[in-house]
Order: C-alpha cells, then structure tokens, then sequence
C-alpha cells in the first residue's frame, strides 16, 4: 500500500533546429513532406526509460495563425506511429521540454511540441484548444497517419484533455500535473472544465496516463489536480490501459528541462537532484509507452511500470537529508516510495 499524501498533494543525439520563414497556411509546412519512410519491420523497445535506437532531426517554422512548431522526427518512423503533439504548460516554452520531445522521437515516434503566439484579444482556454485543433488538422493532413497522442503540462495538460474529448483521431493521452482551474482561470464558458468533459466524453483511448507531482502545492490545487483527472478516467473507463505515477520527490516544474526564476517563484518546491532526474526519467518513459500503446503494442504500459518499479528500488535505501525544507519527505524516500505506479 502507498503511505499517505501530505496534505497539499498534486499530481503533478545532437540536434539542430532550423528556423524558417513565416508560412501563410498550414499546407506547406517543409517538415511533413520529408517525414522518414517507415522501415520494413520496426525495432522492438527493450527499455521506454533509456534513449531509443533512432538519431533525431529537428526543425522549427511559424505557420497559421501565428503557431511555431518543433517537430522531432527519428530517421526511420515506426510503421502507422501515431503523432506526439505535446502543449506547455502557462508561459512555458515548448523547447522546455526537447529533452521530452528528443527522448519520444529516438524510440520511433515523430513529436511535435508548439508555441502560440501574437494571440489579440482575451487568450482564453478556447482559444487557445481552438488553435490546437488547427494544427492538429494541418499535421494529419500532411502525414500518412491517422491517429494522435496528445499530451501536456499544467494548463496544458488541460488543453489537451478538452482537444482530445473533441477529435476522435486521439488514440492516447499523456496528463503532466493537469490543472483543471484555478484562482486566475476559474472555469467558465471561456475556461470550460477538462474534467467535466471527460466526464461527459464516451471516448475511450487505447491508453492515458497521468503523471503527478507531491510538490505543485498551489500550482495544482486538490480536487483539480491530475489526482481528480486519473480518478475520473478510471471510473469512466475511458482508457483500455491507464498508468499514473505520482512522484514524491518532485515539483510541479519537474518535466522542464530548465525552470526560469518567474516559474520556481510561481511554484515553490525543492527536490533533490536524484528525485528530480527520475522525475523526468518517468516522464519520457510513460510518453513513449502511451505512443507503443497507440501503435498497437498492449504490453508498453505494463513494461513502463516495470522499469520505474525497478529504478524505484533502485534506490531503496538512498539516505535523503532532513532538513526544514524535506522534514515530511524523508521516511517516505528512506521506505524507497519515491515513485509511486498505479496502473488499471
């Protein structure tokens, strides 16, 4: 049994990046018409927690509606891999997460994170879901797949949940520290609730997964953290396979490949170094498992939750230091609880 939360749980190859011209419409994005033929038998994953077999290219463009997208995409594709698209949490950057983005697209998967910019007028969770869509559209337009993993962090992780209620090519879903609302975005028309929709969705996902930080605190307030969206889908059955790592040794920046002064101060949160490496270790291996899952490969969750049970132990007996700031954590990380794996 996992020990009780504390009480302000949430649950939370070299590349080179060529910029491109301002594009007027969507159906020329350069990157699509040089996707990598898939090879005639694909390489079977051994680990989702190290770096996959393929090399990673990456290009970067401006497209409709002022929309600059990263694409990762590996030398040879999975054969009917579905698309990675990842959206940033609130002021976060999409090349915050290329360590994300690289990992997903080595193990045979083409990822896509963006950015929204120059948006006039109210930048509200509609628009933003509506701008989403947009480029969702214009990716499977120009690629031969059919299906999408969408994922997200914070209020990202919202955004995707309400896209993936919306578009029936979404065959898994990957929550980083979800945020439903919140003081400044309480929900509304315009900030309508992910966790309602999911509710009232009769779709079910090949797999979703849920991936949780003990140290959000504010950033993600009980009852609208990824705790309530795991909850949801698990009485919903609305995934054939659900995962959910909560992660005590972790902050609600955690996936970041870099946090800015603005967001730590936003969130305040410390984790040890090796809480925050596997943090971020969870989150690629759990990414690339829903993606194996959308593929058709029914095992990938269940080999992620090996892996981290694994590197869990690990590090049974680490001796974690007591101060002021980790006083509550550290019998938890002593017991060897750093990560937490509960799979439906």
């Amino acid at each position: 049994m996992a020990p009780p939360l504390p009480p302000n749980h949430a649950c939370r190859h070299g590349v080179q990046l060529q910029r491109r011209p301002f594009l007027h419409g969507v159906s020329h994005l350069a990157w699509a018409a040089a996707l990598p033929a898939p090879p005639a038998s694909a390489k079977l994953a051994t680990s989702y927690v190290q770096p996959g077999p393929y090399a990673v290219n990456s290009t970067s463009e401006l497209v409709a509606e002022s929309v600059s997208v990263n694409v990762f995409t590996p030398d040879s594709a999975k054969k009917g891999a579905p698309i990675f698209l990842f959206t940033p949490g609130f002021q976060c950057k999409s090349s915050q997460y290329d360590g994300l983005m690289k990992h997903v697209a080595s193990h045979g998967f083409v990822a896509a994170s963006y950015d929204v910019n120059g948006i006039t007028g109210k930048d509200t969770d509609l628009v933003r879901v509506d701008a989403a869509q947009k480029l969702v559209d214009a990716l499977l337009d120009r690629t031969t797949t059919t299906t999408l993993v969408l994922a997200g962090h914070s209020r990202g992780a919202k955004l995707s949940a309400l896209l993936a209620t919306k578009l029936p090519s979404t065959s898994a879903l990957l929550l980083i520290d979800p945020v439903d609302a919140s003081s400044f975005a309480p929900i509304s028309d315009e900030y309508p609730s992910a966790l309602q929709a999911i509710r009232d969705s009769s779709t079910q996902w090949s797999a979703a997964a849920v991936i949780c930080a003990d140290r959000a605190g504010a950033c993600a307030p009980v009852g609208v953290d990824g705790d309530a969206f795991y909850d949801v889908m698990a009485r919903g059955k609305h995934a054939r396979s659900l995962i959910r790592i909560r992660a005590s040794d972790a902050t609600h920046f955690g996936a970041l490949d870099a946090v800015t002064f603005t967001q730590a101060s936003a969130c305040p949160g410390v984790a040890t170094r090796r809480g925050a490496d596997e943090y971020r270790l969870s989150t690629r291996a759990v990414a690339c498992g829903v993606c194996a899952s959308a593929l058709g490969e029914k095992d990938a969750l269940s080999l992620v939750s090996r892996e981290l049970t694994a590197l869990d132990a690990a590090n049974a007996d680490e001796e974690v230091s007591s101060d002021a700031s980790t006083s509550r954590y550290a019998a938890r990380w002593r017991g060897g609880r750093r990560l937490v794996v509960d799979t439906l």
